[in-house]
């Protein structure tokens, strides 16, 4: 009888032994709680950027006013000797209103100019420059945007969203010979709806691949458009709210018009521009 109470007092001793073991082990992993906050995930609050692309750029632009008025016949590079290289500064930001919220706005400037001795005739705006004469022209294309933007994929690796905006391009065309009284110029707005598609995926914590993409084609009585404007960029962060960014981007504008109904634009033509070339910029966030 002794030896069997020892034997159990044994017994319960390793028990014991045991349920202290199990005890100190768990006191190492802390208990979970449903009041934990969630990760912080990496996408940005806020960015500002500026940067600047090389481009390789082919324009023409054909306008005629309703009712029998004055034309606009140009094409920018081949006869008024604008350079199909240029350097197109850019600038862009976005502010995040809440986890998949962001809105963006955007500009690019395209202008160019250029002074050349014609080698044919032309005509501008109803006036008609003959071959010898010098002329200085200005040839101007801004691209605005303002973007929303719903994140319908995130997580701590990659942000997807479906983009609902609205760009304006502008042009602005000059010629101005020797003679001031022949000074020409005309101004057109293009209204253009653009859905689209951002993506940003973040390789390491210093390194994210990201991609924007717009695209639209409409054809809306007599109107019909085509845009494309695509950038994809490797961005590195040497500083915690710093990053520098090199990729490529792509533009391609063309749109159509047969009514001088201002709903749309006031102006009666076609217009097209397209470019490409490498970009490079700075971006400053938190």
């Amino acid at each position: 009888m002794l030896l069997c109470t020892k034997r159990a007092t044994l017994v319960l001793a390793g028990l014991l032994a045991l349920v202290s073991a199990a005890r100190a082990e768990d006191e190492e992993f802390p208990p979970m709680s449903l009041e934990a906050e969630p990760a912080k995930l990496p996408w940005r609050t806020f960015e500002l950027c500026g940067g600047v692309s090389y481009a390789s750029v082919s324009s023409t632009l054909t306008v005629s006013r309703a009712a029998g008025g004055a034309g606009v016949a140009i094409d920018a590079e081949g006869v008024l000797g604008m350079s199909r290289e240029v350097l197109c500064p850019q600038v862009w930001a976005a502010y995040r209103l809440g986890g998949t919220h962001r809105i963006l706005a955007s500009f690019e400037d395209m202008s160019r100019s250029a002074t050349r001795t014609l080698s044919q005739d032309i005509e501008f705006n109803g006036n008609t420059y003959t071959v010898g004469t010098t002329v200085h022209s200005v040839y101007g294309i801004q691209v605005y945007g303002l973007t929303y933007a719903w994140s319908f994929l995130q997580d701590d690796r990659m942000d997807i969203a479906l983009t609902a905006g609205f760009n304006t391009l502008r042009l602005h065309a000059s010629i101005a010979p020797d003679d001031p009284t022949r000074y020409e110029s005309q101004r057109f707005i293009f209204p253009i709806p653009l859905p689209g598609l951002t993506a940003d995926f973040l390789l390491t914590p210093s390194f994210w691949l990201r991609q924007r993409l717009e695209l639209m084609y409409v054809p809306i009585a007599d109107y019909s458009g085509l845009l494309i404007n695509y950038k994809v960029a490797l961005e590195f962060s040497p500083l915690e709210h710093f990053s520098i960014g090199i990729g490529l981007d792509l533009l391609r504008v063309d749109l159509q018009k047969h009514s001088s109904d201002s709903t749309w634009g006031n102006f009666e033509g076609d217009f097209r521009v397209s470019g490409s070339g490498l970009l490079v910029y700075a971006n400053l966030h938190w």
